[in-house]
């Protein structure tokens, strides 16, 4: 991954195919083998927060002197500490802080789901970034055909979806019926909402899909759906256009916006996908033919051609952008 993030995007060939599982980050390793405090400790307790005053922090348990941590946000400062139980004594390290890497792409590791990823980190020009911890793509959680039910997601996946990323909506652009029966539920539990908006996703994406992406865009445009959790069956094709026309419109460069295409190929999708599919795209040529001075302008109003709500639109960059 850090090979490819540091070499001309068109090099992709030469470290992903699509045909094995290479999609997962690497964890963050924290270790306090020389804290005098753990001596005799049987156990720990590791706070963790992007604040110094540890404001909303996530709490780790531990049966050793370190810990990894997967799903951090890049390029971001974190704050830690140890509580260390010894016998019926609590001793608390000092505080400690690290920075993680600000390489993109921010890929996450969600058990048993591959080619999973947050859309933000990017910068959205005039120093503003594309806000992390918001809006996440990849591949399906589950799957029924012919009455049987395949669960793809674990539960240690759902833990992390649930508790580690907060999904709170799903939603799942499949073709009900050709590639799986539906399901009243997300896979994450009742209380995640669920939405069924069946895309097309050969030929024109923009024109074949107004009616999808006219809803789409109506679930982005609501602060309180987020975050969110957008897929197809492997989080390619369907998911990738929707991944380029919503980082698109949010002002993420173009070769930012094609190595991120070409990332998916690090996942287990069993099939390569290439430049040319995207490039060459009916719905490249529809973008392309619109009016606008930017890319974003152009898929701006080549959704509002087909009906796609202005209004939504703007929420959804508003709600994506920081500062």
């Amino acid at each position: 991954q850090a090979k490819f993030l540091q070499d001309e995007y068109e090099n992709q060939k030469y470290y992903c195919s699509g045909f094995a599982e290479l999609s997962l980050p690497m964890p963050v390793t924290l270790s306090w083998k020389n804290w005098d405090g753990a001596k005799g400790a049987e156990k720990y307790i590791v706070l963790i927060s992007e604040n110094s005053d540890f404001s909303e922090p996530r709490a780790f348990k531990s049966e050793t002197d370190e810990l990894q941590i997967y799903n951090l946000k890049i390029g971001t400062e974190y704050f830690w500490r140890v509580t260390a139980e010894v016998g019926e004594e609590q001793k608390e390290s000092e505080i400690s802080s690290f920075v993680t890497s600000d390489a993109i792409i921010r890929n996450i590791y969600v058990d048993g789901v591959t080619n999973v990823r947050d859309l933000g980190g990017y910068s959205a020009g005039n120093g503003r970034k594309v806000r992390q911890g918001m809006m996440y793509r990849g591949s399906m959680l589950q799957t029924n055909r012919q009455g049987v039910t395949t669960i793809a997601i674990t539960d240690a996946g759902i833990e992390t979806m649930l508790n580690e990323l907060s999904i709170k909506t799903e939603i799942d652009v499949r073709l009900k019926d050709t590639e799986y029966e539906g399901f009243e539920m997300s896979a994450l539990g009742e209380n995640v909402n669920y939405y069924e908006l069946p895309m097309a996703f050969d030929g024109d994406l923009i024109e074949l899909n107004a009616e999808a992406l006219t809803e789409f865009f109506a679930i982005l445009a609501d602060e309180e759906n987020y975050p969110i959790y957008f897929h197809c069956r492997i989080g390619t094709d369907r998911t990738g256009f929707l991944s380029f026309i919503i980082n698109g419109m949010l002002g993420v460069d173009e070769d930012s916006l094609y190595r991120d295409y070409l990332f998916s190929n690090f996942g287990y999708i069993s099939t390569g996908r290439y430049l040319e599919r995207l490039t060459k795209s009916d719905y490249m040529k529809t973008i392309q033919a619109a009016e606008g001075d930017s890319l974003g302008e152009k898929i701006r109003n080549s959704l509002i051609a087909v009906g796609v709500s202005a209004d939504n639109l703007d929420s959804m960059i508003r709600i994506m952008t920081e500062n």
